[in-house]
């Protein structure tokens, strides 16, 4: 567990710093209310993610079985199903996305649908792209994963900060992302090798892969939602400059949340394995949390201490308004990053009772939000409120419906019966 967390996570903490140098040097180069533009763009691509990180999380957990079955057969037929598949998805999402660009564009008072014009491009690869990397996590080949997470994210300041200086502003930052995705997919194909090379021994059903897909989903699109809704509604509701500062506040508080995914990543396949060998799995769960509360906990007491000096370095002045936010939003960013442990360690176990406190929180953040969205104030003290309910709310479902069931070698889940067909 903590070999693989310290592999993936030096690769994942530099493809953040690749994404964090990103976003800093936007929210220089582009100004408050550009960066504010961009910063809505991306919060509609985090949704657009959701099925990309389901794919990646259902991949990785049926590769990981097939693993410790010692079925290399199985995962090159998965691998090709689910390409053929969702290559015929991605083409009518791509159609999708350009119809509905304009509508989108002045919901969030864009002048301008070309950024979620050129957005739209990324759909063609970037439901492929997870299979690969799914594949990549579940054998726990951490090392080629985090080089292909790092060849994306570099690419993408490279290419994305040289059309903006170019010019381009937010519509060559967003190419960046686009372009970068293309590139990580085409070399995705390098470490897949042997995989692609193993004989398919059996044509896996993939009926009980799109049934898991579904809690998996509801699960994956929450978590998104709670650090992606407030960008949203806030550029809605507040003013561009309001919303570009807000903007700045929202990106520090990921950067909590994403310091913790690559544990997060690591715990997944290990639990999975351990699950369907039939072997405890609490003690990784531990690990986890007790990870997670080190490395992001030491990250929001930095924004206690200096907050100013923070956003100084980061961002520069004109973000200061913020100060005063940052270490209570940085506190919500911790718990929300110590409930996707728990949500993701229920997935791996294939506990999905937690799916409905999931969905029930999440629809109280945006209705919380539509009521009370006049200030940076209410809405932090939104964010900090319903983190705070949503990890609550899974610790007691831990403790009651995992650990005080004796659930240490769980039976195998039931799931949907779907026709071959799928």
């Amino acid at each position: 567990m903590l070999r693989g967390s310290a592999i993936l996570w030096v690769g994942t903490m530099a493809a953040n710093l690749s994404n964090y140098l990103f976003h800093l040097l936007m929210g220089r180069f582009l100004g408050p209310v550009n960066y504010g533009v961009l910063a809505s763009v991306v919060s509609i691509l985090y949704y657009l993610m959701v099925p990309t990180t389901t794919i990646t999380t259902i991949v990785m957990k049926f590769a990981a079985e097939y693993e410790v079955e010692g079925a290399p057969g199985k995962i090159h037929s998965l691998f090709k199903r689910l390409t053929k598949q969702l290559l015929v998805v991605s083409l009518i999402l791509f159609g999708l996305m350009v119809a509905l660009s304009p509508l989108i564009s002045r919901f969030l008072k864009i002048d301008s649908a070309w950024p979620m014009l050129i957005l739209s491009g990324m759909v063609l690869v970037a439901y492929l792209l997870p299979i690969n990397r799914g594949v990549l996590q579940g054998l726990q080949k951490f090392g080629t994963l985090s080089t292909n997470l790092v060849l994306e994210t570099v690419l993408k300041l490279a290419v994305g900060i040289g059309l903006v200086l170019a010019g381009y502003l937010v519509n060559g930052a967003v190419l960046g992302i686009v372009l970068a995705v293309f590139v990580a997919y085409a070399f995705s194909f390098i470490p897949m090798r042997k995989i692609l090379a193993a004989r398919e021994s059996e044509a896996v059903a993939l009926g009980s892969v799109w049934s898991y897909s579904i809690p998996v989903f509801i699960t994956l699109f929450c978590l998104n939602s709670y650090y992606s809704i407030d960008i949203i509604l806030v550029k809605h509701f507040l003013s561009p400059v309001d919303a570009g500062h807000y903007s700045g506040l929202s990106i520090l508080g990921k950067i909590v949340v994403f310091a913790s995914m690559a544990i997060v990543g690591v715990m997944f396949p290990i639990v999975t394995g351990r699950h369907k060998a039939k072997q405890p799995h609490g003690g990784i769960l531990l690990t986890t949390l007790s990870l997670i509360t080190l490395v992001s906990g030491l990250i929001v007491a930095g924004y206690a201490v200096a907050p100013r000096l923070v956003i100084n370095i980061l961002f520069g002045a004109k973000y200061l308004p913020v100060a005063p936010y940052l270490a209570v939003f940085g506190l919500a960013m911790l718990l929300l990053a110590l409930s996707m442990a728990l949500a993701n360690y229920f997935l791996a176990i294939n506990r999905t009772g937690s799916v409905p406190i999931l969905v029930v929180v999440a629809v109280a953040q945006i209705v919380l939000l539509l009521l009370f969205h006049d200030s940076l104030t209410h809405i932090v003290a939104v964010m900090f409120a319903t983190m705070a309910v949503l990890f609550a709310a899974l610790s007691v479902f831990y403790f009651v419906f995992v650990r005080n069931t004796g659930e240490a070698e769980p039976d195998e889940p039931a799931v949907v019966s779907l026709p071959p067909e799928f």
